[in-house]
This record gives C-alpha cells, structure tokens and sequence, in this order.
C-alpha cells in the first residue's frame, strides 16, 4: 500500500480471565495443548526471548518474535511482516475467531463420542464373538452384525462419522468452472519452498535436469502431452513450523508465484514483498504452484495477538493473499487439508469471503495513484481450493462440502498417510481393526480402492479435479537395485491410480516428474483406445517402449550423486521387469474388488479401509514385533531429523522387496512426513493398547533400537540415515546440525508419551512443536527444561536425568521402566524392577543387587554397558569391575541410592511419584485443590498409615495430604500454586468434602450383596422384578419391562446382580440437579428428588424413561449403567422402609468411613458446620453449576465425604476379601468377593 495510506485500527480482545494462566490462549483454547499457558507465559514474560510489541499504536495487543519483522535480520531479503499485512491478518482473526473456537469445541467433543461409542460397539463385539473360531471369528467381522461406530447419532440425532443415508449419494455437487491452467491432468511435485533454490528446482520440475540423458520415447511423449506439471509448495506436513523457517517459506512462495505469473509490478509494491529472481534461465513452462496451508489447529508460535497465538493456517492464507492478491488464481490457488466436518468448510468458507472483504476494504481506504481501480479489480473468488479428503469423516461428506465451499471448491485429493492415520484414530478402541502396515509397500494397490473411487466419481464426474496420493519412494543414489524396485514400484502406483479414474497424484521425487507425465501420457492413450473399442496396438508398444525405458542407464540415473561404476541391467532381466509390469497393466482383474455404495452393506468400511483381518501369521509376536521394530527405527530418525536440522520431509532407508527375480535386499528411501509419522504412532500404539503387543517389550524394542543407532550398527537390514552426534568439547549449545544426542533423548521420550499412552495426543505435533522454539532448542536439555516449564515446577527426581513426563501417574510401569534402564542400561534389568512393587529404598537396593550379581546373564550384561546413559558407562567401569558382578552391583545400587533419594532422605521412591501425580491435576490439568490418602498394607491388614498425620507444604498450598507418612518413612513436600482469584474461597483441607462420583456404586454394590446376603436373597440367582414385585405398594408399582421389539421374558430374566454389574439396564450418566435453593431447567425446585419419583416419572426430570427399559438379554454385554443402581437404591429403600442415608450410615460407621455420606451437606443443614465442600469450575473459570456442584442419585453417583474417608472404606473391603474365615466385623468376605470378580 503506498506510503502513509495504511487504514488505521486496533485489535482489542474480550475479556479475560484474571487467573494467573488462564488468560493465555484464552481466545483459542485448543492451542494450550500446542503452546501450554506456562510455556507462553515464559516466552512473552521473559523480554530475552525476544517478543517485542512492533506496532503499539495500531496493534497494542500483538507481540510477534523480533527476528521476523522488516529491519530486525541479517538477511537481505525483505520481510512479509509490515505493519498493513499485521492489520490485515489480525483484522480477519477477529471476524473469524469465535468461529474457530466452535468448530474446533464441536471437533474434540466428536472426538469424544467416537471414543465413547466405539468403546461400547468393541464390547458388544467382543461378547458376541467369544467362543469362535477364526473362521467364524472372519465372518463375524465381514458381516452387517459387527458393531462400529459409523453411522451412529449423538444427542443432537446427527451421525458423526459415516453416510446419513442413501441420499447423500445421489446429492448433486455443483463446481464453478476450473481454471484453464488447472485442467488436465495433475503431475504434482510436492516440496516445501524452504529455500529460494529449491524453489527454483520444483517450478522449472518440467524441464530435464542438465547433464543427464533422457531416453527418446519419454522426451517425445512429454512433449506431445501438453502437460505441465503442478508444485505442491506444502506448508503443512513436509515444513516444520517454527515461526523463522515458516515465514522464509511464505516469503519464497510469494516470490515464485510473481516469478510464475510474471506481471508487473502493482503500485503497492513498497507495502508488499519486493520478488525476486528464482529463475536464471528458461522461464518457459513452469510448473504451476499450489499451496497447502497447515491445518486448523495449528498455533502460530511467533505471532501472539492478546496472549493467544494467531492460527497458523490463517497466517499463511491471509499472508498469499495479502501480498498476491492482484495474481488471481495463479497465486491463489490452495491445498486444505485436516478438515472434519461440513462445519469446519463453513468456517473456511467465511474465513476466505471475510478475508476478501477486509482487503477490499482497506485496498479503497488507501489513498494514491490507482487505490480505488485496484480495490475494484480485487476478485475474491479468485481463490481456489483442492480439499484434502483424509479424515474418515469429511470423506462420507464429499459432495456436501463442494457445495458448502463454491464457488472456490475446485476439486479433491486424497492424503492417503494422514487418511490411514486418522481413520486408525477414529477406531482406535476397536480391538479387531487393523490399519494396513505402513511397512508393506502395496497399500494403494490393495488397501484404498474405495475412497480412489469416491474422489474419482463425486469429484471428477462432476467437473471437478480428483487426485490421488503420493508415491514416495526414493531410489538410493548408485544402487541400480533400489533404481529398479522404485521405478516399479512407481510405474504400479501410478497407472492404479489412473485405472482409477482419477486425475492425477502427487510425487516427492524430481527426476520422477518427466516419467510420469510421460506414462499418465502412454497410459491415457491406451486406457482411451481400449475403452473406445479401438486398435490398442500402437499405444501399447508406445507404453511398452516406455516402460522398458525406465530401467536402461540406471547406474547413471539423476538420483545418483555420483559415479558407481556398476553394472548395467541386462537385457534379459529389462525385458523381465518390462513383462512383469505390462502383465500388471493389462490384467482385467488387477484392481481389487469394487463395493457399490449404495447396496453393499460393507462399503462405508471399505471406503475406510478399516475390513483387514490380518493372516495368522501376521498376528504372530514375531511379526508385530518386526512391525513394530520397523516404526520405531524409522520414527525415532524423523523426530530427531525433525527437532535437531529442522527436516520435515526425510527419506529414510528401507530394506524393499528386491528385483523381479532377483533375491537380493534392494535399499529405498522412503519419504516420511508427519503424516507418515501419525501413520507409524497409531499402527503401535494400537498393539500396544490392546495386549496384542506387551507394554514393556515396546520399551525393550526402543532401547534396543537407540543403541543401535547409537553404535552405528548398520547391516544388511538396516540403514541409519540421521546419525547419533555429540556436541563437541567446548561447543556452544545451539541445537545445530552437527549435534542430535540430545534429540535422541528427546525422541525417545516422545515415543513412550506417543505409544505408552492410554489416551495419547490428538496430532504428534503437540509434542514437538515446543521444541522448534530457540528456548528449548538451545537447550542443553530440550525435555528436561520443557517439562519443568510445562508442568510449572522445578526439574526433581522423577527420572535420573531430571526429565518428568508431561502426564505423569498415568502411566506408571512405563514411567518406571523408562525411569529404571536410566539408572542402568538393561531393558532385562529395567523390567523387572518396574514389576515389582517394593515397600521402601533397602528392599529395591536389594533386588537390585540380586539381579545384577546373579539374575542377568553375560550377554545382558555386556548390552548394558554400552548404554552411554546408564549408571554403568563405559568411561566408570573399567574391565576388572566388568568382570566382578558384586562390584558392578554396588556401582548400580549407589547410583540406583542416589536416584531414590536425592535429597539425602529417607522417603521410598513411591512418594516422588505420588508428588507428580499431585502436580499434575493442579498444574497440567488445572486443579484448584486435591486431596490425597494414603493407604499401607500393614502386616497383612490395609490401613491408614498409623499416625494420621496431615501434611501441608506450605500457607499457600491447595494441597491437602491425608495420613500420608509416619515417623520413619519421612514426609511428602509437594509443590502447589497458590489458589487462583474467584475458584477457591479455602484453602482444600483433610476435612473438605468431595464428591465420590460413580465410587458410590462400588459402596452401593458392597452393601447391597451384605444386605441381600442377610435376608436370604442370593443375587445371582434372584429376578429383579420377584423382589420388585413382593414390595409394599404406595401408589404405582415399579417394575422392569423390556424395550420395544424385544422379548418380554428378558425383563423377567434379570436378577439382583445385573444391576450391580452393569448387564441389565442402560443409562450410562445420571444426570444431576441443583442444589436446594436453586432452580432445576423445567421450574422444578432444586435438590435431589426421591429415587421413586425419577424411576416413575423419569421424563419430569430430563432423563430418558427408554433408558430404564431392558434392551438387550441379560449378562450378554457390559454395558455401563447408572440405571441399574436406581432401581438398586429404589429396591433397598423399599426394603427397608429406610433412606439409603440411614440404611448404610451404620455400615460405613463400621468401615470407619464415617466422614462418607449419602447426603450432601447442604440437605443435612446443621448449623456451624465445619466441612467445606469443593466446587466444580469449567476450563474458563466460571462454576460447574448454580451453587458449585449438582447433586446425582445417591447409590448411582451421590455420595459425599472426605478422601481418608473413602480411603476407610476401601481398606475395609480390601481387608474383608482376604479374610477368608468369618470375614471381618466390618465387611463380609463374600460380599467383598464378588465385586472383585471372585465366585
């Protein structure tokens, strides 16, 4: 914009919440699980980290990384960041903010009822499918009776993932006319514009590469083609998004796309990127650039607009537009990947209309010479859109979000690596899926024909541009053995796709750009003649000549980097791989098996590629541990390639499937991105969570693989392509390209975090982003320093290292074996100590002598010395005490001392793990207050620890610790911040009240199995409704009925224990009401009505009468059920003629549970009462409810009391159920049996 014209205007943000970290990121809450409040707290608050507010007049709310402002770098390049393109993309922030907070909420909250639904379908399966062999087993999985969640309603009736019925297949889709450069066919190079060279290499991708010779046929065939070929400028899997290396990508795209489009300059120049020259020599023929922006959750780590980083993908469209807008489509052309949802179309929808408007708005209020003709000839849908169909849930709304998205819908592509991935998420508590292995290479042949077709036919059909995947597969350089697997591998990959019908593919090799136009080129020829009934011959010997050209010269292909001196591939064998994949070509039936998908009851798994069964033989420990093996090698490469030289697409070296003919292993590069590495996560975190591989042989597979690229340990197998560096002496920290030790560290710990996890992270990218930032990449130690920041507390003894887990205490045997093999380089030796409980610091010293003197044999021995991390390095044992199992044990028990005992101490390890587990409620997870009880097995009898002494650490602490320590264990000091401003009125003491949730049925089912036990009522054998029936009758009479449309007599079937454990009735949550005093939502006062009332009159009260009917057959299926203890609770009551308060208050005074009750404090009403209770809060602060809390159903979820209270229960039903005589005064040993699982 000229100078001076720029519109001025501030971007103010709404109100904030005044806690101390709330506020960060408050405007977009999903980046906290990117960029957590803590971390940017300490980048904005801290002025050394360089975030410095650049326009306070104007923008008094932003503060952008100093280095990526005009005037602030070395670099001679211009900047993007001028204060008029700040305006602009702050400006569209705003209009579009709370619209991405919507769509972002509705996204976790799907995610949400996919896990929760398929968790149930997998139990149902589960049950249905006990007892079969495996072929019935198969079938059962391949038929309409296997439960998944795909087609499945919320509460709103909307199906979250799957068709909603037959008519969305016949919904017509309506595209705006395509671009004549867009037309055709799609030969796309995919690479991020990291540099202005490589910018130059990828938009000149048509030409041959100097200096190599190219075989006749393909440079007549290209030529005649027409095609030129597309640039896939990715800024999104392929780019690490640091804030430095992101902008010099939007900065070199912006360049190439003036350099494509070559118009002249417009009169705003001095506002806009000054472009450069990327092209030296012949201008002629570019390839034609589209960009892929990042998704939508992605943080903007370097612009922070009200403590809030901007979105990535915002910043990145907002940026091309703003300084390319006069281009038209040439330059406005994107790629849009990750989107869920029609809802999140219509976001992007508004986020582009909005953008246009704004910069026509402020084109016209820029003063100057051509202002206002500009601002006129701005054309907002001149922007278009590919849409990256890779989530199992957009891909059943194809059709829909092309026409939510016109006119800027110009076609569809479909991600195949992220497609798998996500898909893999979705089913991810389905232990009968299995996702296609990322290491088998003939996934697109075999495993996705469906959704080829889907894009092919609603895309292509109906005028739009459909696109398959990408091939990327690199040969080794000199390796005439890898040159021929790839470019077989190639020429399959390609022409399935074709046969397909779609329109073309991306690829992540250059020299493979001219042979690929060339065979989409042979292969139309001879797909049309075939299909037209014509002579076939002559494009089939043109195809035939092509493809034999492929494999002539290889020793001196342009992936070589240098002279090999190899052999050439001989004709005989030419002619064999020439045979081989003309066979593959014309094979009618090459391609699997189509689903039609309106008829197949099959096709929407198909379409998800979720029907794998794999062979017996596959489902081998063998096997999945060889998979397994093969994703962590390639993994823990990526991320340290990734963290340490900022590389984000990597090709790493595979063994592949030799040569036709040939037995020999042929070396690939595989390109991997982050959706390959999502790919290989999910693949073992799946066999992992199941059971089908164990917990601590993954550890095991990781060590092993660390020390095998820590030794450079290369064979015939394995390659290593980023190698295991250490900083040189005297070196400064700087995270450079000569230095990846520390980043092995890192990765290691990320992958435990990514499989070990029960409930892992969305996207990987939540963990490594972090580590892009200079605080922790120069970092002497990245994990260490990112956790203390993260979980806000100072680095302690969690591991030996100073490293703590993110979410620590919910994963403890990993933790503890990860914890252990620091403390001594054996996976043997780390094992068994995480497997073995122990009652304080000389017992684990003791088992660590014994298994080191005596237990592990030499070869363990010998592997755990060459663990540079351990306790036994190589540097402090030298060959004599190698040798001396007794002194090598001493050495590992003064350090396995100093490690259980930093301090000098005398507490067991166990309570450094109970401090973590404390500090991560209050500080990861928010937590105004915990309370916390100990409980000790003391000779044989579970009790509190015996001086019940309360331990607070500090006056500021909302921390409460019950009966945690005695006099000779020591005490637990736990850090706690300070209560936050309008959460907490007290502070948490032992004597505050909690509600015990869904534990009140653990006290319910106890009591009751007494109760009946007592009037002579056994319950696995007594029917529900005999009891119901025999009550005393006051008004309507309560019994169970079967749903509609299933037997009656599964109502009658139905006994006293199916309601205990969860194999009768539905109703998984039972809703609560408020407390007296406050107004329930359908004018009925507040309190917690009778029990009676809820099962008679259930819909006066908002829950679901359907619920309380018996809709499957009885102790079939575990089913979650509040439902089950409301008749419970309406069954004792009746029983009794008591209150369930007054029936099982004796029953707990017994248990000493005395502070546990059925009734809340406010219902009891005694006056002076000193018994705070704790209030539930929202993410925002704001209460859970009117009055803090609800009140729930008493037996169902109600109960009340403290944690020692609690506590004193449990020990009693513990102590009860190994009390194998008369049982104890408290508690029954047969009543304790059996919700243990006991007969």
């Amino acid at each position: 914009m000229a100078s001076g014209a720029s519109p001025s205007f501030s971007v103010k943000g709404g109100g904030l919440p005044t806690d101390e970290f709330a506020e960060y990121s408050a405007d977009v809450p999903s980046f906290r699980r990117y960029l957590s409040p803590a971390l940017l707290k300490e980048l904005l608050c801290i002025p050394a980290h360089g975030y410095i507010t650049p326009y306070p007049l104007t923008l008094p709310g932003l503060k952008v990384q100093k280095g990526l402002l005009p005037g602030t770098r070395s670099s001679a390049e211009s900047q993007l960041d001028s204060e008029a393109h700040l305006q602009f993309v702050c400006k569209v922030y705003e209009a579009v903010r709370r619209d991405l907070c919507e769509v972002l909420e509705k996204r976790r909250k799907d995610r949400k009822f996919i896990d929760v639904v398929t968790k149930s379908c997998n139990q149902q399966n589960q049950a249905a499918m006990r007892g079969m062999t495996q072929k019935e087993r198969r079938s059962f999985f391949l038929s309409a009776s296997y439960e998944t969640v795909l087609g499945k309603t919320d509460e709103k009736g909307e199906v979250v993932i799957g068709a909603r019925g037959p008519e969305d297949a016949d919904l017509a889709v309506d595209i705006a006319p395509i671009p004549e450069k867009l037309q055709g066919k799609h030969v796309t190079f995919f690479m991020p514009p990291t540099s202005a060279d490589v910018a130059a290499k990828a938009l000149k991708s048509w030409h041959p590469i100097d200096g190599r010779e190219e075989p006749a046929m393909q440079r007549r065939l290209v030529e005649e083609s027409g095609i030129l070929p597309k640039w896939g400028a990715d800024d999104e899997d392929s780019l690490v998004p640091d804030c430095r290396s992101f902008q010099t990508s939007c900065r070199t795209y912006v360049d190439c796309c003036r350099q494509y489009v070559a118009s002249a300059v417009p009169p705003f120049k001095k506002q806009r990127c000054e472009g450069t020259s990327l092209l030296n020599a012949r201008p002629d023929n570019l390839a034609y650039p589209i960009k892929r922006i990042p998704g939508l959750e992605i943080p903007d780590s370097g612009h922070i607009l009200n403590k809030c980083p901007l979105p990535l993908h915002l910043y990145d469209f907002c940026t091309q537009l703003f300084h390319c807008w006069d281009l038209g489509s040439d330059a406005l052309t994107f790629y849009v990947p990750k989107l869920e949802t029609e809802d999140e179309a219509r976001y992007l929808r508004k986020l582009i209309s909005e953008a246009g408007r704004i910069l026509q708005e402020m084109l016209s209020a820029c003063q100057g010479e051509g202002a206002a003709a500009a601002a006129r000839g701005f054309e907002p849908g001149s922007v278009r859109l590919i849409v990256v169909f890779e989530s199992p849930r957009l891909i059943f709304r194809m059709r829909q979000v092309a026409n939510i998205l016109h006119p800027y819908f110009a076609g569809g592509s479909l991600g195949w690596h992220d497609f798998l991935a996500a898909t893999a998420r979705a089913f991810r508590f389905d232990s009968h899926y299995r996702m296609p292995l990322k290491s088998d290479p003939n996934i697109v042949v075999e495993g996705i024909k469906a959704s080829h077709e889907r894009v092919a036919q609603t895309i292509g059909r109906s005028g739009g541009i459909a696109i398959g995947g990408m091939y990327g597969v690199v040969p080794e350089g000199g390796n005439v053995d890898s040159e021929i697997c790839a470019r077989i591998g190639f020429v399959k990959d390609l022409v399935t796709q074709m046969a397909r019908g779609l329109d073309g593919f991306w690829i992540g090799h250059l020299p493979f750009v001219r042979p690929a136009i060339a065979l989409v080129e042979a292969y139309t020829r001879y797909r049309t003649e075939k299909l037209e009934g014509g002579s076939e011959k002559s494009a089939l010997e043109d195809l035939r000549a092509l493809i034999a050209s492929f494999f002539v010269n290889l020793d001196s292909s342009p992936s070589s980097s240098h002279a090999t001196g190899g052999a050439q591939v001989s004709e005989e064998d030419r002619q064999s791989y020439t045979e081989y994949l003309m066979e593959f070509i014309q094979r009618d039936d090459a391609d699997v098996k189509s689903l039609d998908e309106k008829s197949d009851i099959l096709f929407p798994r198909a379409l998800l590629a979720s029907l794998t069964m794999r062979r017996p033989e596959q489902e081998s420990l063998e096997s999945v541990e060889a998979n397994i093996r093969y994703n962590v090698f390639q993994s823990l490469q990526y991320i340290v390639d990734y963290l340490a030289n900022g590389n984000a697409c990597v090709g790493l070296p595979a063994a592949n499937t030799a040569p036709v003919g040939s037995r020999r292993t042929a070396f690939v590069h595989v390109l991997d991105d982050m959706a390959t590495l999502e790919r290989s996560r999910w693949e073992m975190w799946s066999e992992v969570y199941h059971g089908r591989f164990p917990r601590t042989a993954f550890l095991r597979v990781l060590f092993e693989e660390l020390a095998f690229i820590r030794e450079g340990q290369e064979d015939g197998v394995k390659k290593i392509c980023v190698r295991w560096t250490r900083r040189a002496e005297g070196d400064a920290y700087g995270g450079g390209h000569h230095e990846t030790e520390k980043w092995y560290q890192v990765a290691k710990c990320i992958m435990i975090q990514l499989v070990c996890d029960p409930e892992p992270v969305e996207f990987v990218s939540e963990l490594l982003l972090p580590f892009t930032l200079p605080l922790l990449k120069d970092s002497r130690n990245p994990w260490a320093q990112a956790c203390e920041i993260q979980n806000g507390v100072e680095g302690g003894a969690a591991t030996p290292s100073g490293v703590r887990f993110w979410r620590r205490g919910e994963n403890s045997v990993t933790e503890f074996c990860t914890y252990f093999e620091e403390v001594f380089g054996s996976v043997e030796y780390a094992e068994r100590m995480s497997q073995r409980q122990f009652n304080g610091v000389e017992e684990a010293l003791e088992f660590s002598c014994y298994l080191v003197s005596k237990a592990l044999d030499k070869a363990q021995l010998e592997r755990a010395l060459m663990f540079p991390t351990g306790g036994a390095q190589r540097e402090g044992v030298c060959a004599e005490v190698a040798g001396d199992r007794d002194g090598l044990s001493r050495l590992v028990s003064e350090r396995l001392r100093r490690v259980l005992l930093p301090d000098g101490g005398t507490a067991p390890f166990r309570w450094a793990a109970a401090k973590a587990v404390v500090e991560t409620c209050l500080l990861r997870h928010g937590c105004p207050g915990v309370s916390v009880t100990v409980l000790r097995d003391l000779q044989g009898k579970w009790n509190l620890v015996p001086d019940g002494s309360h331990v607070a650490s500090s006056s500021s602490s909302r921390l409460s610790c019950c009966a945690v320590a005695n006099t000779t264990t020591g005490g637990l000091s736990m850090r706690a911040q300070p209560g936050a401003a309008g959460l907490v009125e007290k502070k948490m003491s032992a004597a505050t009240h909690m509600q015990m949730a869904s534990l009140s049925k653990t006290i319910g089912a106890a009591f009751a199995l007494d109760f009946f036990r007592v009037h002579g009522l056994d319950a696995k054998t007594t029917p529900a409704n005999s009891v119901l029936r025999s009550l005393p009758s006051e008004g309507e009479r309560f019994v169970l009925k079967s749903a509609p449309g299933c037997p009656e007599e599964w109502a009658e079937e139905v006994m006293l224990a199916h309601l205990i454990s969860h194999t009768a009735k539905g109703m998984h949550y039972v809703r609560g009401f408020p407390l007296p005093g406050f107004q329930f939502e359908n004018d009925c006062p507040g309190g917690r009505p009778p029990v009676e009332d809820l099962l008679l009159h259930a819909g006066k009260y908002g829950y679901d009468p359907a619920e309380l009917l018996v809709s499957r057959k009885p102790s079939t299926v575990f089913k979650y059920s509040g439902g089950g203890f409301l008749v419970l609770q309406y069954i004792l009551e009746k029983m009794s003629g008591q209150s369930i308060e007054e029936l099982v208050r004796p029953f707990l005074d017994r248990c000493g549970a005395q502070d546990l009750s059925f009734r809340s404090v406010e219902e009891i009403g005694a006056p002076g009462i000193d018994s705070p209770h704790a209030h539930g809060h929202l993410d925002d602060g704001s209460p859970a409810a009117k009055g803090g809390r609800l009140l729930f159903p008493e037996l169902a979820a109600g109960a009340e009391g403290t944690t020692e209270g609690m506590a004193a229960f449990l020990a009693a039903l513990t102590n009860a159920y190994w009390d194998h005589e008369a049982g104890s005064a408290r508690q029954a040993h047969a009543a304790a049996g059996r919700p243990c699982g006991e007969e």
